[in-house]
């Protein structure tokens, strides 16, 4: 098909497809870069023809990341390889990234690669790491661009990684033609780097954080970078964090302002830019304010509150979060006082999102709101974090009629209907409420005001006056959790529609409530995941949830440990076709390098379970873990880590081990330290549910 197409437009279109992303390339490493990146395919374009061969070398190794030392050792055979034409490929090298693998042949890769513009370094290295010859060959090299990377913790200081910090310190002065350097978060300038730093004579342009910028002692690595005359920009990405640094003011004299740059891309500023005096001094307090309307005020306070506006319905996570900081609270309270204008615009960010911190807090804001009808129309968002003491019958009878979002044992849910107009509804959207199990009667009623609420959490209480019909209740409810439920209270959401139903969660007991095959045989089928919470590892058999679910892909399991009757509960049940992860979400069931051998033991009999029954489950591919997940760093780490020996045996059985944040293990590698399940089943060690071996 692309005979008539002539060599260079194909070349073109293979060095488009072929070029590694430069977003790939500088992206900084995270805990899952090496044993969880996507493997690439995008070499086998060049099996399509030997012209496509030819044409298309140049342009894949016109980048490389290199991660293990067999990636090393592959790579540096190959960068020897020539053409008819008597170019070795390691000519054609631009761009290399090494993470990890040094040894003898990270000096061959260097020397037979002249043409490196841009080079990545990263000091979280190996043990088994070697450095032997490197600083002569990296003294042959001379970048354009250094990108170096390190992240916290004691391996900063090991012999090997000092070894590197030597190697490239020693190699700057050799490096003429250095022109911008770039640092990761957490990066430190160790002693052996600073030196240089002053007599770099090409060097325009260094970006790093504040972390790197204040951490070393005396800021030398900063005052090395402001004492070289070439260098016209000093970017510090995390500007915010600059401007609140203790020691700033102290500084903002001595530095030269019009060379430091704070934040990044469009929103990158000078320095100088910002006023050298101190905000919280008189002078400050006492500068007049623009005269502006009210309506541009507004907005104006509610950007500087975080609140932005108060008909935003639109509370998410981030916001809640950003509620919990001390510094936005004060904010908020700091533009009260300014006058008693902003008092009276400002007054609503302060309660739109109050900040309780005890039950004394709490108390006050209930005293507060069923006060004034004022301040319970400002709430906009109730949120209590777990660790506070809040009294068991705390309970907030006011009109809060704009309420967002309720995640708080204060009881607020049942008494909004008693608040609300005639004809009209509540904004509510999420809402997460503790009840009595015993005293709190929840009626179909209690929910007909919510038409905007998603998702509903509820701990306790018990369903009342079930026989009550209200089909149009709750009509964009998309999770519904049942923890600890009391009598009759799934018959309070079997006698709904709940058109957008999609996520059922509820705590396993013993004996199965008899309401609940009631409402799965109502809900089930629009169902796509279901949560189950246990108080400890064993989980009844419930064959019904699988049986009146058959479209549910995700199956969530909240034990203390591996839930060990899970065998049964799968079994009992007929083939299910549809569920394709398994999550499971205790604290407790943390994978990393070392683990108890209890632990082990568990997550064995686990994958047995799964191995026996996988025709119960054919549509499996991921167990997903959103406790605690330490990924191997490199190459030793991952020999060693009994999270390799985990997902190796998920592997086996075609299915994926991923963490919280779904990112899923990729690497596999033949022999690991850790007994597979083959190994354990060719030792004889295997014990099957059931007592088989």
């Amino acid at each position: 098909m692309t005979e008539s197409v002539p060599d260079d437009v194909l070349e073109y279109i293979l060095h488009y497809a072929l070029t590694l992303p430069a977003e790939i390339f500088e992206a900084w490493r995270t805990p899952s870069t090496f044993a969880g990146s996507p493997r690439s395919n995008v070499p086998n374009i060049l099996l399509v023809s030997k012209r496509w061969h030819n044409l298309g070398l140049p342009s894949l190794y016109e980048a490389a990341i290199l991660r293990t030392m067999h990636q090393g050792r592959v790579f540096a055979q190959s960068t020897k390889i020539t053409n008819e034409r008597g170019v070795r490929r390691g000519h054609y090298l631009r761009r290399l990234r090494i993470e990890g693998g040094h040894s003898t042949y990270t000096k061959t890769i260097l020397e037979k690669s002249p043409g490196i513009v841009a080079f990545f370094v990263s000091f979280d290295v190996s043990l088994d790491d070697s450095f032997a010859g490197l600083k002569r060959a990296l003294q042959q090299l001379n970048p354009l661009r250094l990108f170096m990377y390190s992240s916290l913790g004691s391996h900063a200081t090991a012999s090997n990684t000092q070894s590197l910090y030597k190697a490239i310190g020693e190699a700057l002065p050799c490096w003429t033609k250095l022109k911008r350097i770039d640092t990761s978060p957490e990066f430190l300038y160790w002693t052996p780097l600073i030196p240089p730093l002053c007599h770099l004579p090409a060097l325009e342009y260094v970006s790093m954080t504040n972390y790197t910028a204040t951490m070393s002692i005396e800021l030398v690595a900063l005052e090395a970078l402001l004492d070289n005359p070439a260098v016209k920009m000093i970017q510090i990405r995390d500007g915010t964090n600059w401007l609140k640094w203790r020691g700033t003011m102290a500084v903002c004299y001595t530095y030269p302002r019009d060379k430091i740059f704070l934040g990044e891309g469009i929103n990158m500023t000078p320095w100088q830019e910002f006023p050298r005096q101190d905000v919280t001094s008189p002078a400050a307090r006492s500068l007049d304010l623009p005269d502006l309307p009210d309506k541009i005020w507004i907005h104006i306070l509610g950007f500087a509150t975080h609140v932005h506006g108060y008909n935003y319905l639109d509370v998410d996570d981030a916001l809640v979060d950003l509620s919990k900081k001390f510094n936005i609270n004060s904010t908020r309270m700091s533009i009260l006082l300014v006058n008693k204008r902003f008092h009276r615009l400002g007054l609503g960010y302060l309660y739109a999102i109050p900040h309780i911190t005890s039950d004394q807090v709490a108390a006050g804001l209930a005293a507060r709101v069923e006060s004034s009808e004022q301040l319970a129309s400002f709430v906009r968002v109730l949120y209590v974090r777990d660790e506070v003491f809040l009294r068991p019958d705390l309970c907030i009878r006011a009109p809060l009629i704009n309420l967002v979002r309720l995640n708080a044992r204060i009881r607020v849910l049942l008494e909004l209907d008693k608040h609300v107009p005639p004809g009209k509804a509540s904004p509510l959207q999420w809402a997460t409420q503790t009840l009595s199990p015993v005293t709190s009667r929840v009626k179909p009623r209690d929910f007909s005001i919510f038409p905007h609420l998603r998702r509903l959490t509820l701990s306790g209480g018990v369903g009342d006056e079930f026989s009550e019909v209200y089909l149009d209740a709750l009509p964009r409810l998309e999770s519904l959790k049942l923890y600890n439920p009391g009598s009759n209270i799934f018959s309070v959401f079997a006698c709904m529609e709940l058109p957008k139903l999609r996520e059922l969660g509820f705590t396993v007991v013993e004996n199965e409530p008899s309401d609940l095959v009631e409402f799965l045989e109502k809900h089930g089928a629009k169902l796509e995941t279901i949560s189950l919470a246990s108080a400890d590892a064993t989980l009844p058999k419930y064959p019904a949830i699988l049986d009146y679910c058959p479209n549910i892909t995700e199956l969530r399991v909240d034990c203390p440990e591996l839930p060990q009757s899970m065998p049964m509960f799968v079994v009992s049940a007929a083939p299910h076709v549809a569920l394709k992860r398994l999550t499971f979400s205790n604290p407790a069931l943390w994978i990393g390098e070392y683990a108890p051998p209890e632990g082990v033991k568990r997550w064995n009999s686990f994958i047995e379970f799964l191995a026996v029954h996988r025709h119960k489950i054919p549509a499996l591919e991921e167990v997903r873990t959103l406790s605690r997940f330490e990924w191997p760093m490199h190459e030793h780490a991952y020999r060693f880590s009994f999270a390799t020996s985990l997902a190796f045996d998920l592997h086996e059985l075609g299915i994926a081990l991923a963490d919280k944040d779904g990112t899923r293990w990729t690497r596999f590698r033949p022999e690991p330290f850790w007994q597979t399940r083959r190994d354990r089943r060719n030792a004889g060690k295997l014990t099957i549910s059931g007592g088989q071996t």
